[in-house]
C-alpha cells in the first residue's frame, strides 16, 4: 500500500516539473536593451587669433658682472707701516684719494731736504756761470779785437755744464717728491677692498703688494654669442641698451653694448660682446630690485633684428617637437613645423604657414597649449582666448 502511495506522488511532481518547463520554453524571448546612441563631445581647444607684422626679436644670454678695475696696489718704496686707515677692512668701500696705509718717511723727507739743496746749489754755480760769460764778452768788447771770440774765451761750455747740473737737480728734485708722495698710499678711484696684504708695523719693499681694489661703481659684462645670435644683432648694435635681471627674473638694471665681434674664441668658437654700465646709480634709474655689484650672474636681453611679417605667439605654442598647431575654419586641427624660431621674453616669433588658406578673418587661430593627443584633421570646439 505505501508503495502505492510513494509511486502516485513521484509521478505527481515529475508531471508538474514538466509543464513548468514546457511553459517557460513557449514563452517569446526577451527584447535586447539597445544602448542609447550619443554623440561624442568635440575636445575644447583654447586659441589666440594672431596676424602678422613686424616684430623686435630677443636674445637671451647670460654672464657675470666684473669691475671695469681690478687691481693690485703695490708699494713704490720701502719702509714700515706706521699707519693705517680705519676703512683698511676686506670688502670697505673706498673712496677715490682716501688714504690706506702711511710708510715711514723720514728717510724721504731727507732726501728730499738734500735734493732741495743740491737744486739751490747748481742754481748759485748757474748764476756765478752767467755773470762770468756776461764779464768775458764785455771785456772781449773792450779789447778791441776783430774776430770773434772763442766759446771757451767766453766760458760757455762752464756755462752748459751748469745749467745740466741744474737740470738735473730738478730731475732729481722731482723723484725725491715723489717718493715721498708714495709713502702715502691712496685709493686711485671709488673702489671695494677685496685683499689686502699688509698691515701695521710690517715691513713693505718696493714692488710688495699692499691692497687689491675693485671698482664698484663702473661694471663690465662679457657674453658669448654664437654665429646664428651674432648675425641677429642689428646692424647699428653699438651702444644699443641691454636689459639685466638676476636668474629669478629681478630687474636689475640697463647696460650699453660697447664692442665685440672683431675675433672667435678659439676653444668655444663663439663671439665675445661687451657690455658696460657706466654708473650703477644712474642706470637703474630707480626702478632696479637689487644693487648690481661684481661676481653677479645676470641673465640679459639683447635686442635683435625686426622680423617683418611675422607671428608673434605665446611660448606655450610650440612643442618640443617644434610644432605648431593650427585651428582652421572648419575647425579641424594642422600642425606646420616654422624653419626659424627667434624668442622674445615670453613669446616666440615664427615666419607664417605658407597656406594661408587655414587663416579665419584674416587671422591664424594658434591654439595656446597644444596636448599629445592632438591629430591633424581632427575635429575640435575652438574657444578664443584674449590674451593680457
Amino acid at each position: 500500500m505505501r508503495n502505492n502511495v510513494k509511486r502516485t506522488l513521484f509521478l505527481f511532481i515529475s508531471m508538474v516539473l514538466l509543464v513548468m518547463v514546457l511553459i517557460v520554453l513557449e514563452e517569446p524571448p526577451a527584447s535586447p536593451i539597445q544602448p542609447e546612441q550619443t554623440t561624442p563631445a568635440l575636445p575644447n581647444i583654447s586659441y589666440t587669433d594672431v596676424v602678422p607684422a613686424t616684430h623686435t626679436t630677443e636674445l637671451t644670454l647670460y654672464g657675470e658682472l666684473v669691475p671695469k678695475w681690478n687691481v693690485i696696489i703695490k708699494a713704490q718704496v720701502t719702509g714700515e707701516v706706521t699707519e693705517v686707515s680705519p676703512r683698511f677692512e676686506v670688502d670697505s668701500l673706498i673712496d677715490k684719494g682716501e688714504s690706506l696705509i702711511q710708510i715711514e718717511d723720514s728717510r724721504y723727507r731727507s732726501e728730499l731736504s738734500n735734493a732741495e739743496l743740491n737744486l739751490a746749489e747748481t742754481r748759485l754755480l748757474l748764476r756765478q756761470a752767467q755773470e762770468k760769460t756776461g764779464l768775458a764778452k764785455k771785456d772781449w768788447q773792450l779789447s778791441g779785437f776783430s774776430r770773434l771770440p772763442s766759446d771757451l774765451a767766453l766760458f760757455k761750455p762752464q756755462l752748459d755744464l751748469a745749467e745740466k747740473r741744474v737740470s738735473s737737480a730738478e730731475s732729481a728734485l722731482n723723484v725725491a717728491k715723489r717718493n715721498l708722495a708714495y709713502t702715502r698710499i691712496v685709493s686711485p678711484f671709488n673702489g671695494v677692498v677685496a685683499k689686502r696684504f699688509v698691515g701695521l708695523g710690517q715691513l713693505v719693499f718696493e714692488g710688495d703688494p699692499v691692497v687689491q681694489l675693485l671698482d664698484y661703481q663702473h661694471l663690465q659684462l662679457s657674453v658669448s654669442l654664437n654665429e646664428a645670435q651674432w648675425a641677429n644683432l642689428p646692424e647699428k648694435w653699438q651702444q644699443q641698451t641691454a636689459f639685466l635681471y638676476t636668474p629669478d627674473d629681478r630687474f636689475l638694471g640697463r647696460a650699453k653694448m660697447v664692442y665685440g665681434g672683431y675675433r672667435v674664441d678659439k676653444d668655444t668658437r663663439q663671439y665675445q660682446l661687451l657690455m658696460e654700465l657706466n654708473d650703477v646709480s644712474d642706470t637703474t634709474d630707480g626702478h632696479s630690485e637689487i644693487q648690481a655689484v661684481p661676481g653677479l650672474f645676470v641673465r640679459v636681453q639683447v635686442p635683435g633684428k625686426p622680423r617683418r611679417h611675422w607671428l608673434r605667439i605665446p611660448e606655450s605654442a610650440l612643442t618640443r617637437e617644434g610644432l605648431v598647431w593650427l585651428i582652421a575654419a572648419d575647425d579641424t586641427l594642422h600642425a606646420y613645423a616654422p624653419e626659424h624660431v627667434q624668442h622674445s621674453g615670453h613669446h616666440v616669433l615664427v615666419p607664417p604657414p605658407e597656406d594661408e588658406g587655414l587663416m579665419v578673418n584674416g587671422a591664424w587661430r594658434i591654439a595656446i597649449t597644444p596636448l599629445a593627443f592632438y591629430v591633424a584633421g581632427k575635429q575640435v570646439k575652438p574657444i578664443k582666448r584674449v590674451e593680457g
